[in-house]
């Protein structure tokens, strides 16, 4: 077995204020800008909320002991790992997950043909059972661990929550860094 890398509540704190903060920050603007019509920019909202959807599955109902050796997960930000119970992970979660693995994250049979009537993603759904648990882990979470802008932004009315939102920063999260010059070049010459 692979031990877990342990983090102080300082790196925890840094990490909280930054990875965490975006993954809640990207899930909730998802969904609060998520477009009606078919069209290509809806299925990249579709999957980009099943990946963050996953994601937050993920830390939220894996246990520090059966997490990898590199991940973080909700029991990480307690005094004693055992603090944190959200109960068992609700069927709807449950299935959300493996179907983000399957139908985003890898090309397989199970993906769901179109004209299947169960094909579409219940994003609000979601949405409102991943923010209960995201609320309920704030409430509870060690403050010398959890960064207070999570709490603010877990616990914040609707209009703050959304002041939040434009004021939020995607320059540094983990998968926006890139770098402009390189990518404007490579446009250009595939034109």
């Amino acid at each position: 077995m692979v031990s877990r890398i342990t983090l102080t509540d300082r790196q925890l704190l840094d990490y909280s204020g930054e990875h965490l903060l975006y993954e809640l920050q990207i899930f909730q603007w998802i969904v609060n800008n998520f477009p009606t019509e078919a069209s290509f920019q809806r299925s990249v909202f579709v999957e980009s909320f099943a990946v963050h959807l996953r994601n937050l599955i993920d830390f939220f109902y894996t246990s520090p002991l059966k997490a990898q050796g590199d991940d973080i997960v909700a029991g990480d930000f307690f005094n004693s790992p055992g603090e944190w119970n959200p109960g068992t992970i609700p069927t709807t979660l449950d299935s959300a997950r493996q179907r983000a693995n399957k139908e985003v994250s890898h090309i397989t049979y199970k993906r769901k043909s179109a004209n299947d009537t169960t094909k579409p993603w219940p994003v609000s759904d979601l949405f409102s059972e991943v923010n209960a648990v995201s609320r309920q882990f704030a409430a509870e979470a060690s403050r010398n661990k959890l960064h207070t802008s999570v709490v603010q932004f877990l616990t914040a009315t609707k209009d703050t929550a959304i002041g939040f939102l434009k004021s939020a920063s995607t320059l540094s999260s983990n998968s926006t860094v890139i770098d402009q010059a390189v990518l404007s070049t490579k446009l250009r010459s595939d034109r």
